[in-house]
This record gives structure tokens, sequence and C-alpha cells, in this order.
């Protein structure tokens, strides 16, 4: 984009840099009005000093900075806005798997909370122990929540402040591929029984639990089962498919703000 050469066109070219960096449209408008009442009082206070309407308007321009500068200290400044945006390393390379881990917690706290509201209710009706069915698909249900709906949830969620941030998209995709790869790692196995106490739950991670396995080269059923596993391959695909569509939307988004920008009446005509 070459560099433009009249204060008219270096709005424009400042205008639609910063929307194509994911600015939202009412910050970039007001970003602009401020840059453009500046400029006009230098230009007013050229004029007090001798200059042509033209000469007052280049000093004026030459004063304000190049457009590329001043896009790049707008979008710094939007950053420096909240937290996230002021330590986007510390936000979302080493802060995802944390959260996911709290959100765990808090998923596990409010099922074990469940679990206890229902429990004497459902005693109380006098309906005995569940069925093997009735177990499967509770287990199944708390599985897919945990393993598939949690993390899921925590990488878009967290991916969209990272896209808010207006920073590279690279943060986005490192978000979702930390949740999904601490997701995707984990690995299930249950069994039910009409005797109680005869059931089991298994949850490990193959990564961790069996990496003397993996030093010894001895083969490993369970790793197998994590590989082939159609819940595994949710676990490690969902995350990635948020971020996918948060960035995909995200897109959209930019191009749809800058034809709004630069041709209105075409961008009515098209809703």
């Amino acid at each position: 984009m070459s560099q433009p050469d009249s204060p008219g066109k270096s709005f424009e070219f400042i205008r639609d840099a910063l929307l194509r960096r994911g600015m939202p449209v009412e910050y970039a408008n007001r970003s602009l009005a401020e840059l453009a009442d500046h400029h006009a009082d230098l230009v007013e206070e050229s004029r007090r000093g001798g200059a042509t309407p033209a000469e007052a308007a280049e000093e004026a321009s030459r004063r304000l900075g190049e457009p590329r500068k001043l896009v790049g200290r707008i979008v710094r400044e939007y950053q420096c806005r909240t937290l996230t945006g002021r330590w986007p390393l510390l936000s979302f390379i080493v802060a995802p798997l944390p959260l996911l881990i709290l959100g765990w917690v808090l998923a596990i706290l409010t099922i074990h909370v469940a679990q206890w509201c229902i429990q004497p209710v459902w005693s109380s009706l006098g309906w005995g122990r569940p069925s093997t069915l009735t177990q499967v698909i509770a287990i199944e249900s708390v599985l897919t929540v945990l393993l598939i709906a949690v993390p899921t949830a925590i990488a878009y969620r967290w991916a969209l402040t990272a896209k808010r941030t207006t920073r590279n998209r690279f943060y986005v995709v490192a978000v979702c591929l930390i949740i999904s790869a601490a997701a995707g790692s984990l690995w299930t196995e249950y069994t039910v029984s009409d005797v109680p106490q005869g059931g089991r739950l298994f949850l490990s991670s193959p990564l961790f639990i069996y990496w003397h396995n993996f030093i010894a080269e001895v083969p490993n059923p369970e790793l197998r089962s994590w590989l082939f596993g159609p819940r595994e391959a949710l676990q490690l695909l969902a995350p990635l498919a948020a971020g996918g569509w948060l960035i995909g939307c995200d897109t959209k988004g930019r191009r749809r703000a800058v034809r709004q920008v630069l041709s209105p009446t075409d961008s009515r005509m098209a809703a």
C-alpha cells in the first residue's frame, strides 16, 4: 500500500489500516476524529504564522506524523487498555492451561453438587439403584462436559479475548492449540456394575502417566485407544474447530467493516 500524499488520503489510509487490524469501528472513528481535530489545530497555528493554506496543511501533516506510525501508535494505545493486551505472552501462552484446570475444577464441583442434590430425591422416589444404561448415559454426559464442552468453551472465550486485543492471530491459534493439546491428551476408561461400588472410572494422560512406556518402547494399548477413540478425537478437534470458526468470523467482520466505511451505499444494498 503506497504512502498517502494528502491529509484526506492519510486519514482514509489510517482508517482502512485500523479496520483491517480488527479495530472496532467506533474506536477507529473516534481516533480519526481526534486526529482530524489535532490536524485542524496545527493548520490554524501555521496560518496564524503567515503560511498559505497549502503550506499550513503540509506542515500540519508533517508535525502530525507518518500515517503508518500513527496506525501503530493507535493500535498500541488500544491494546494497552487491558491487562491481556499489555501482557499477551502471559495471557495467551501461559494462562490457558491454568484456566483449563480451573474450568475442570469448577465443573467437577458443579457435578458433585448436582449429584448431592439429585441423590436424595432419587432415593425418596424409590427408584432404587440406577440401571446400567442410566449409569452409562450419566458417565458419558459427565465426560462430554469435562473433556469436550469445558475445553471448547474456554478455548473459544479466551481466543475471543485474544482477538479483541487486535494482537496477531498467532495468539488466537496458540490458545486453541494449547487447550486442544491438553484436552486431547486425556484418556478415559470406565466400567459400570449393578453391584454398589462395583464400577470404576479411570482418567489419565499418556503424555505423563505412561512416559516410562515411551522410553522403554513397550506397546501401550491405552495409547492406541487414545489415538483412535472417537471421544479423544473430539477432545482434540473441538477446541481447534472453535478457534477456526472464530478466525473465519473475524475475517468476515473485518472485511464487512472496511466495506461499510468505504462504500456504505453498496453495503446497505448487499444487506
